[in-house]
């Protein structure tokens, strides 16, 4: 049976949001789908494209958010933003971006709007996906998990919180919008905001003028740009009936009111994990050593999956089908037969998930029969000149990659207890932790060069089983690493330029070409000046002391690409 006369594959993508828009639109590029042997459907819940960033009433978006990388770092490299974009474009541009993400490459046709999946089961030997208020079962060979991780708060275990929860006292930010979605007068309140990532942080600083004083309470330390003249207090450990919260510290404050910026729990509600389901996902936390084939299952810690093959697809025997002879579980999926995309935190989190569609379909190419590993020819005829065997995917490679971080994080929980500050400090990036907590909170956690170095390995993952006509290499841009490194100085600096009206001068025209370079080098060229200014200017937009010519030097040598 020749290639085009084989039954087309079907692909089931869940969430139309930025990683699932990837996935799609890596699928419509592919020979596959370019054959018909590839058919792809995405399940989207509401009626429209662009997940979290789609402003709704269960949104996390609050009215003044914006993205918290420049968007030339945090977009699909391979559709820039629109020149003249604010640099930190507000969250209405990156929804307008993602729809136009959308009607550039012809995806919305494929999309089933109102489609909510309730259920997910595997029946070998293919995937049953039932969405809400329909009888109709899809079925698909392989599945693409993008259903996002901003739908259910993460609500921490503290003392006294419920009732202050039920009090109406405390809330989570996802309700936040602006100041008035505090239901208490700010003049003189004092507010506590718990949690120091980028929405607790602007939370912070949206509230320090209208209230009487604001704290923010962290568990990792002190954050590296919080707002002036907030108050950094450690971990928050209790809540009194009165109005006293206490910190790790043995300090104490009055508060009249919390907000909760602690994030969103990892959740995939259309698993049901019951004895039928053929397929389950096992609350718990990571194991203390390393994974061994067929030892574990599938783990969702809350705050990531475990183990998955480059964070992104099974790994056999866990929860999936085990490559070892002898060994086959044709009850269980086969561990290439699933991926899920954007599990990763703290990361420009677009070029991740196209790099991770790219990969998993590659991983799935290979793990097809002989006569589907070419497209457009028959590859079991043994006169055809074309005769190709796909290579298959590593997995003894890919084990020791979970072990090689899984010992990684381990020795860093290590040094984080045997730290001479560590006993003074008791806020210590979690410090407090046994090691199984701190390796799930930090399994999916990069360092900021880990995130770039991922993308090219996952593009030496997609090379490696490819032909050399069919793979066009997809590596990070030089200057990535650095912008990332400078984010929080390029960040400031920007909303003072936004602050003193001048932000539409400093992009007019950037992106364009008409400078005679790319749009991509005049973005960079942007962002290093932005870099440049905020080191010579003050908080106030006062010029500093000239640097000396050996700074200038520093900061423009760094601007190439």
């Amino acid at each position: 049976m020749t290639t085009l006369e084989r039954t087309p594959k079907r692909i089931g993508i869940i969430g139309a949001g930025p990683a699932g828009l990837a996935a799609l639109k890596s699928i419509l590029e592919s020979p596959e789908y370019a054959l018909g042997q590839w058919v792809p459907t995405v399940f989207e819940t509401s009626h429209t494209v662009g997940g979290v960033w789609h402003s709704s009433v269960s949104s996390p978006l609050y009215d003044s958010l914006t993205t918290n990388l420049p968007h030339p770092l945090m977009g699909f490299p391979s559709f820039p933003f629109p020149p003249n974009t604010p640099l930190f474009p507000h969250a209405d541009r990156v929804q307008s971006y993602l729809e136009a993400y959308s009607d550039t490459f012809g995806l919305r046709s494929h999309v089933k709007f109102k489609a909510h999946v309730v259920d997910i089961k595997w029946r070998d030997p293919c995937w049953e996906i039932l969405t809400e208020n329909s009888s109709e079962v899809y079925r698909c060979s392989l599945l693409l998990v993008c259903n996002g991780h901003h739908n259910t708060p993460r609500v921490p275990s503290i003392p006294g919180l419920d009732s202050w929860l039920s009090s109406s006292r405390a809330s989570h930010s996802q309700t936040y919008r602006n100041p008035h979605s505090i239901p208490i007068p700010l003049k003189d309140a004092s507010i506590l905001v718990v949690g120091s990532g980028p929405s607790g942080l602007d939370i912070s600083a949206e509230l320090l003028p209208l209230a009487r004083r604001v704290f923010l309470s962290t568990s990792t330390g002190a954050p590296p740009s919080p707002p002036s003249q907030c108050t950094i207090k450690p971990r928050t450990t209790s809540f009194s009936s009165s109005s006293t919260v206490h910190f790790s510290d043995g300090t104490t404050e009055n508060i009249d009111y919390c907000v909760l910026a602690t994030g969103y729990s990892v959740t995939f509600p259309f698993f049901k994990n019951d004895s039928n389901a053929g397929f389950q996902i096992v609350p718990s936390l990571i194991p203390s050593d390393p994974p061994e084939d067929s030892t574990h299952s599938l783990i969702n810690t809350s705050y990531s999956l475990f183990p998955l093959a480059r964070h992104l697809f099974g790994f056999p025997g866990c929860g999936f089908r085990s490559h070892i002879q002898g060994q086959e579980q044709n009850n269980l999926p086969p561990p290439t037969s699933i991926a899920f995309l954007g599990l990763l935190v703290r990361v420009a989190p677009l070029p991740i998930v196209e790099a991770q569609a790219r990969a998993a379909l590659a991983v799935f190419r290979s793990s097809i029969e002989p006569t589907d590993s070419i497209s457009g020819v028959d590859a079991t005829s043994t006169t055809n000149t074309n005769d190709y065997t796909r290579p298959q995917i590593d997995w003894v490679h890919e084990s020791n990659l979970i072990s090689t971080r899984h010992l990684y994080l381990t020795s860093k929980f290590y040094e984080s207890q045997s730290s001479p500050s560590n006993s003074d400090s008791p806020n210590t990036p979690d410090s407090n932790l046994p090691l199984r907590q701190f390796l799930s909170h930090r399994w999916h956690h990069f360092e900021p060069p880990d995130q770039f170095a991922y993308r090219d390995e996952l593009d030496d993952l997609v090379s490696s089983l490819s032909r050399t006509d069919e793979h066009k290499r997809v590596r990070t841009r030089n200057w990535e690493l650095l912008i990332y490194l400078h984010n929080l100085a390029l960040r400031r600096t920007w909303r003072l330029i936004e602050a003193r009206g001048e932000a539409e001068e400093w992009v007019r025209g950037v992106g364009t070409g008409a400078s005679g370079r790319s749009g991509e080098e005049e973005w960079v060229d942007l962002m290093w000046r932005v870099v440049k200014w905020g080191e010579e200017h003050d908080d106030s937009g006062e010029l500093r002391i000239a640097p000396n010519d050996e700074q200038k030097q520093d900061v423009e040598g760094v601007g190439e690409i």
